[in-house]
């Protein structure tokens, strides 16, 4: 393990705790890009799940590579048939041409979806405080991962900090009554220079990264104005008014959205929350 002593400790102690009182655990990782948070959740993933560190001492990588998601379907789909088990959701088309708005409530749709099967999530994200306020709520431990002593010669990377969550009967300045505090700070090696068949299972991960990246700069080819043209036409909404919506003339549109039928197929939203449900106005206490 690459994790130090008190933080693999502490993973294992809160993953007990969620698996005896019901509840599932969100772990957020946010911090710059190239931080090290891909490698933290990776060990953080095998500290809680040892049969897939043995796997891949084995050079059996399937098991390590079938708990990652990269885009919003394998997320759902992976948790909605997971129960106790880890399931991280990788941030690598996070930063494509959606805004942060679709995104925080592509997440919310999901995490309102898929809890009550104890699963052990964690959500890598660029940062903690621009993910919607529900999903900071479902968080029961955030960790931010950076480099310290910055110099000529550049950062020291290896570090992350710890917080929790604690719920109390006194609101913050802006009325919410969840309080984090910092539990610590943890040091990490990369998860590639523990042995030579973590430093394999990495290089099938970073390829991984690199075709979900490709999908993004390939999606960001697209016309947008055509995607959402298609979806609002699915959904029963007249030509001339998509034309208004993207402002496109009503021939282009109706070119585009020939031979769609109304309702004929879900929009990728409604394919990740059948029940198009919205946030509930209260979550559990944290830890």
């Amino acid at each position: 393990m690459t994790l130090d002593r008190i933080t693999i400790a502490n993973v294992l102690d809160t993953a007990h705790i969620c698996e005896t009182q019901d509840w599932d655990l969100l772990l957020t990782l946010d911090g710059g890009e190239r931080g090290g948070k891909s490698s933290v959740m990776a060990d953080i993933l095998l500290v809680q799940e040892p049969e897939i560190e043995k796997d891949i001492l084995s050079e059996i990588y399937e098991s390590f590579e079938g708990r990652y998601a990269w885009s919003w379907t394998e997320w759902y789909d992976l948790l909605k048939s997971s129960v106790s088990r880890a399931v991280i959701r990788e941030e690598a088309d996070f930063l494509g041409r959606e805004s942060m708005t679709e995104i925080n409530r592509r997440i919310l749709r999901i995490l309102t979806t898929v809890g009550r099967r104890n699963n052990k999530m964690g959500l890598l994200f660029p940062d903690f405080w621009r993910l919607d306020l529900y999903a900071r709520e479902r968080t029961r431990i955030r960790g931010f991962v950076h480099a310290r002593n910055i110099t000529e010669e550049g950062p020291t990377r290896g570090y992350v900090n710890w917080y929790v969550r604690q719920r109390f009967p006194f609101p913050r300045s802006d009325g919410n009554t969840i309080w984090w505090h910092r539990a610590g700070t943890g040091h990490f090696r990369h998860i590639s220079k523990t042995s030579s068949t973590h430093a394999e299972v990495w290089a099938r991960f970073r390829e991984k990264e690199e075709m979900a990246k490709n999908r993004v700069l390939e999606e960001s080819g697209k016309d947008p104005r055509k995607s959402i043209a298609t979806e609002l036409r699915i959904r029963g909404m007249k030509i001339r008014d998509i034309a208004d919506i993207v402002g496109t003339p009503r021939g282009t549109v109706g070119q585009w959205v020939k031979g769609i039928k109304k309702d004929d197929e879900k929009t990728f939203l409604e394919s990740i929350s059948p029940e198009a449900s919205d946030a509930p106005d209260e979550t559990p206490d944290g830890l």
